[in-house]
């Protein structure tokens, strides 16, 4: 009965060892494809971040009535699209 018990212990190790290489080569891939969605997510981030920030400089400048912040909301903006578009790809 030990040699039984023995015998069915090593099997069931070296099944958890196969099973284990599979798990490992599987969450290798998925720790790649999480690094790629960060970095998508950080720049999307920072896209929302800066049309915010454009949104309350243009609230600023219509409140004001000054172009110079218009144009500095302009300025945000434009980075903005680049964060946005750069995240999108």
């Amino acid at each position: 009965m030990n040699n039984k018990e023995d015998a069915a212990t090593k099997e069931r190790v070296e099944k958890y060892k196969a099973e284990q290489e599979d798990i490992k080569q599987k969450a290798e891939e998925y720790s790649v494809e999480t690094e790629l969605h960060l970095s998508k997510h950080k720049g999307l981030a920072k896209a929302i971040t800066l049309f915010q920030i454009t949104i309350a400089i243009s609230a600023i400048s219509i409140l004001t009535r000054r172009k110079f912040f218009w144009y500095i909301g302009i300025v945000f903006a434009l980075c903005a699209c680049f964060f946005l578009f750069q995240g999108l790809s």
